[in-house]
């Protein structure tokens, strides 16, 4: 661990690379307790490999080991957060995109724990003598300027940024009341994109910010997020006349063309949502049944093949049901099927992470 803070870059290196060759859980554990987030925290903004090796091995060590909650306490404690912001805000060269994954990956673990949350929510960036914006924003405003397919998606982690910060509330008033414009309007077409870990993010995103029923309305009758959830979800079936009529034109346009979600947990994130706002009230449950969302979950349900799901969704159809059963008006909020608990953090990344999660501890 002595050597991480040698004042020659040839030992640094050596060290840091040995720490990340550390996989077994007790290794980790001994490095954690033996002080290494320390300086490896100061190495993630050296220029040469030394900076690449450290975040690989943060990340491993705040998702792989049994104190990755002390690590990520430890982490906090050394400033990373604003070492992190400002690598991915200020990185360029031919291995921007790179390190910028990296750091933005990384910042995804630190920000699962609500201490994460609470210090990057505090972080501003200046803008000249006078003006300054909130980190949050900035990275919002680079997320959706650079949409890039693949490994070269600098930005991606965003997504699962934005999940992990609306699990508090202060993250979910910051993206829906905002005082010039709403973020959360900003990266629902997200939901669009070819980028599954934006995908993902967004949609637990999304689901978090459900949970404000106070929000409901907003969120159903200015911000239309019903028709953006319904969309992922909509599939190729052709539908009758009568099934359209009412029915937001986007849902079923692209016709046998139209894809559904594939991924089984952004399929679950997102019928949570229309869940979540079914139980915000019955004002929220007519809106929903005016916009014909049943159409689109009847659909999604026949072809579904993950229990869970269809589970959730018959609880949506349940809660629509007795409304036009013709029970007492508000009655159905006290039947509720089992909502979603509580905001819930991204998943964890390792620098192994791929598109399939199959590393994710």
């Amino acid at each position: 661990v002595e050597f991480l803070s040698s004042n020659r870059d040839d030992l640094k290196l050596a060290a840091v690379q040995s720490a990340l060759a550390i996989t077994d859980r007790d290794g980790m554990e001994k490095l954690i307790q033996h002080k290494a987030i320390a300086p490896l925290t100061r190495l993630i903004s050296h220029p040469t490999k030394i900076g690449s090796c450290a975040i690989e091995t943060l990340q491993e060590l705040t998702s792989s080991a049994m104190s990755y909650h002390q690590a990520i306490e430890d982490c906090i404690d050394n400033n990373i957060i604003t070492r992190l912001t400002e690598s991915a805000i200020s990185s360029s060269g031919k291995s921007k995109n790179k390190n910028v994954n990296g750091a933005l990956s990384l910042l995804t673990n630190i920000t699962r724990m609500e201490r994460g949350c609470v210090e990057l929510l505090g972080k501003t960036m200046s803008l000249g003598e006078s003006d300054s914006k909130p980190m949050v924003h900035i990275l919002v405003t680079r997320f959706l300027a650079d949409s890039i397919d693949g490994e070269d998606d600098a930005y991606q982690h965003v997504a699962s940024i934005l999940q992990n910060i609306t699990q508090i509330e202060s993250g979910r008033r910051l993206l829906t009341k905002s005082p010039d414009s709403s973020l959360l309007a900003l990266i629902l077409p997200q939901l669009k994109s070819t980028n599954m870990i934006r995908r993902r993010g967004i949609a637990g995103t999304i689901k978090n910010i459900c949970f404000d029923e106070d929000s409901a309305w907003w969120l159903i009758n200015t911000l239309d997020i019903v028709n953006y959830i319904l969309y992922p979800l909509a599939g190729p079936e052709e539908l009758d006349l009568d099934d359209k009529i009412g029915l937001c034109a986007d849902l079923w346009l692209s016709g046998p063309d139209k894809e559904r979600e594939p991924h089984v947990d952004i399929r679950l994130l997102l019928v949570e949502s229309i869940l979540l706002l079914c139980g915000s009230g019955w004002q929220s449950r007519n809106t929903i049944r005016k916009q014909k969302a049943y159409v689109i979950l009847k659909m999604a349900d026949m072809v579904e093949e993950d229990e869970m799901i269809g589970s959730r969704i018959d609880d949506c159809v349940q809660y629509l049901r007795r409304d036009e059963a013709g029970t007492e008006e508000g009655s159905s909020d006290k039947l509720v099927p089992g909502l979603p608990i509580k905001p819930e953090p991204s998943r964890t990344l390792t620098s192994k992470v791929n598109d399939d999660y199959d590393d994710v501890d």
